[in-house]
């Protein structure tokens, strides 16, 4: 029997092996010179696994982007597991660091093989036969969903981890040792820390199990005790140990609870029971879903799942015996199919998407979950497994001809399905990154590495700039950018004081946008910078330059140029002459003599028009922002300013800037401004609504954030209003302070002690 056992096991690998070399033997070939993405986050999880492996000096710290703070490899998007063994050998003398992209690329598609096994376990524990297991564990792998994250979501595209779950769980089920159990927490360890949403997956698979054994099967795992010591080593100290991690890497306290994509990143059930990229599924036209909704089952599991929810619906309801829920002999797969419904339910957003919106701001930590339709893939293998376990019975059964034939058939639309969906995923992946292999530098490309000393510098300003992550403010800067950047930061081994991570510390994402708003009254950034090297400036000519952005290239000195970028250089002391010269030039246009003194202002207009607003203030600068301002509550619509504006001049432009408080604290920049116009006879003519972020020119040192945009009107006695309010804060106040309208032409100065007002703004003469 276990020779049977054996033979079966060994015959599965063997043939998801060529399987696997059918499809991706030209990759396999060539695995350390691949690139499964080019671009994106792909590259990026590329870029940051490397340059962990051979430039930290840490194994739960990078310092790759985010300089000069850095940031926890578990926050990363890189592959930590992997990248930290590579490095434990490296630092015992066994150094593998010029494989690793070959080790990353095999590993991945091997995964598929290492699915396809737990599978046939998963099929063996279910007593089928070892031909027919071999064929569906193959089937269900390469028709897997998660094969779409092989181009850019690595962490996400392991295929062992939701089979290897089910499976230790249905041999903890059979055996209820305390070892399975021990293992399974350190499954759980292992999806932590290779990407949460697998513990996720493993989350709702434990609670659902032990809530279904619990009602299955109360005699054996009914006593309190056993639950609560199972759930703890299972799940609940897994979770300690990756907080424990965390902290040991530097965690900071600052991330956002909100990140964005739940309402965005759902499933849908065309995209799960309907082939839309699929070439019989264009007969029937359907609305086309996200990439992110697309979770496709194949079409035998849809006519299975069908047949199970009719002959569910069918069955007489019995509460106390359950029997309603048993859809299957075999309890264990019985849990597993609710289960895997309850999470496609949420997958879906359910209950949220039910006008419940607001209940997603009391999930706690399970707001992190920015992508419930991921969760659609414990259905994806749960009504697959179970299709073919039903299918196989009831061929079982019958052993008539049409029983075979529909068993046949099945089988073989199901290794289509699959071929359809692995088809095309060996070429989006086989790319050429030829500037990194090109490891001495010798094409047209990568010849400036060859002039330059990076030991010299301290990091890299890439132009125009990146913030990705904080999902409290986006930067995109430009693919080109990303790529140079990441590819220098690889061959120099200087970090990037950009971003691209998720959930970035919002006090430090204050400080990084700094560098490239207007030039204020700091660079705060610079007092956490401990070197005096200067930083290399690397410019990616398709890319266009914000004004901010300009000042930092126009200042730095040109190193080298060619077609695609241009190098340069600038210090710290540099970059704080761009505000020490900001604020000269302020100086010389207030004593230039050409200004016109208007009530408490000095303009450039000898007949100035605009409104000024203080919330109790006369004047700017009579009080700190925040002393005396409006105040509201957040969650309410909070009406800033409602009236006309005198002397209207509708043939200028006009700027609104007002300044917010709390811009550096999560979901605040995320508040929504609405701003209005209306008509003498109460007619509104004009809406605008946004998140305040997208307006924010200045952040400064307190949280306070300059909000500015510009407006137009049509008639002198038109009324403006301005509301903000926030829809994500369960609770919280809203400041705001020194609104100012004024005309896009017209400047506004005040001189008072150590400040220069101009604008809105208020600049600090010296410290």
């Amino acid at each position: 029997m276990k020779s049977i056992k054996t033979v079966g096991l060994f015959s599965n690998i063997i043939l998801s092996t060529i399987l696997l070399f059918i499809f991706f033997g030209t990759i396999l070939r060539n695995a350390n010179s691949v690139y499964f993405s080019a671009s994106g986050d792909g590259l990026k999880s590329t870029y940051g696994s490397i340059y962990h492996l051979n430039y930290d000096t840490t194994y739960l710290r990078t310092s790759y982007m985010n300089y000069p703070f850095g940031e926890s490899v578990l926050y990363t998007g890189g592959q930590p597991v992997i990248v930290n063994t590579f490095k434990f050998f490296k630092n015992i003398g066994i150094d593998f660091s010029g494989y690793l992209l070959g080790f990353l690329n095999t590993w991945l598609l091997f995964s598929i093989v290492i699915g396809a096994m737990f599978l046939y376990l998963i099929l063996r524990e279910l007593k089928l036969p070892v031909f027919y297991s071999i064929v569906v564990s193959n089937i269900i792998a390469f028709m897997s969903p998660q094969m779409d994250r092989f181009g850019g979501h690595f962490n996400l595209a392991y295929l062992y981890f939701i089979p290897l779950m089910i499976y230790l769980l249905f041999i903890f089920y059979r055996k209820r040792k305390l070892y399975i159990s021990i293992v399974l927490g350190l499954v759980a360890l292992w999806s932590l820390v290779t990407h949460v949403y697998f513990f996720g997956f493993y989350g709702i698979l434990v609670l659902c199990f032990w809530i279904g054994v619990f009602l299955y099967d109360k005699k054996s795992f009914g006593k309190p005790w056993f639950i609560i010591v199972n759930v703890v080593i299972q799940l609940i100290i897994p979770y300690i140990i990756f907080k424990v991690l965390l902290s040991l890497s530097g965690d900071v306290s600052d991330r956002t609870m909100y990140p964005w994509g739940f309402f965005s990143f759902l499933a849908y059930p065309q995209g799960i029971f309907y082939p839309i990229n699929k070439f019989y599924g264009r007969f029937i036209y359907v609305k086309q879903v996200p990439w992110e909704g697309i979770a496709y089952i194949g079409l035998v599991s849809v006519i299975g799942f069908l047949i199970i929810l009719y002959y569910s619906i069918k069955k007489p309801l019995k509460l106390r015996s359950w029997s309603f829920l048993q859809i299957t002999d075999n309890h264990y797969l019985n849990i597993l199919f609710w289960t895997s419904l309850i999470a496609l339910l949420f997958s879906f957003g359910l209950p949220f998407t039910l006008g419940l919106q607001k209940l997603y701001n009391y999930m706690g930590e399970l707001r992190q979950i920015r992508g419930p339709g991921r969760f659609a893939w414990i259905f994806f293998y749960s009504i697959n497994i179970t299709t073919f376990y039903l299918l196989w019975h009831y061929y079982k059964r019958s052993r008539k001809l049409v029983a075979f034939i529909i068993l046949l058939f099945a089988l073989s639309w199901a290794t289509f399905d699959s071929y359809l969906n692995v088809k095309s995923v060996p070429k989006y992946i086989n790319n050429k990154i030829e500037s990194l292999n090109d490891k001495n530098n010798v094409t047209e490309q990568n010849k400036w590495y060859n002039g330059v000393n990076f030991s010299e510098y301290q990091a890299i300003i890439p132009l125009p700039y990146f913030h990705i992550g904080s999902e409290n403010y986006w930067i995109d800067g430009s693919a080109e950018i990303k790529k140079i950047a990441f590819i220098a930061s690889i061959k120099t081994g200087l970090p990037l004081t950009a971003v691209m991570m998720g959930r970035t510390s919002m006090n430090q994402t204050r400080m990084s946008l700094q560098l490239v708003m207007e030039p204020y009254n700091n660079y705060e950034i610079l007092n956490y910078v401990s070197s005096e090297k200067p930083f290399l400036v690397i410019f990616a000519k398709e890319g266009i330059l914000t004004l901010p952005e300009r000042d930092i290239k126009n200042r730095a000195k040109l190193l080298i140029n060619n077609d695609k970028v241009e190098i340069r250089t600038i210090t710290k002391d540099e970059l704080n002459g761009i505000i020490i010269e900001n604020k000269e030039k302020l100086r010389d246009e207030i004593n230039s003599g050409l200004l016109f003194k208007h009530k408490d202002f000095l303009s450039n207009d000898s007949i100035p028009n605009y409104v000024y607003c203080g919330f109790g203030d006369e004047m700017p600068g009579d009080t700190k922002l925040g002393e005396k301002c409006y105040e509201g509550n957040i969650k309410k619509d909070n009406l800033i300013i409602d009236s006309e504006l005198e002397n209207v001049d509708t043939s200028q432009a006009y700027i609104v800037s007002l300044w917010v408080e709390n811009m550096d604290k999560d979901i605040y920049p995320r508040t929504v401004l609405t701003f209005e116009q209306f008509n003498q006879a109460g007619d509104r003519y004009y809406s605008e609504r946004f998140d305040i972020w997208r307006r924010i020119k200045i952040l400064d040192s307190n949280g306070w954030g300059l909000v500015e945009f510009n407006i137009k009107l049509k008639n002198p006695t038109d009324r403006v209003k301005i509301s903000m309010k926030n829809n994500l804060l369960t609770s919280g106040q809203l400041k705001v302070d020194e609104l100012l309208i004024r005309q896009t032409q017209e400047n506004l100065y005040l001189t008072m002690n150590n400040l220069i007002f101009k604008n809105n703004r208020f600049y600090i003469l010296s410290y």
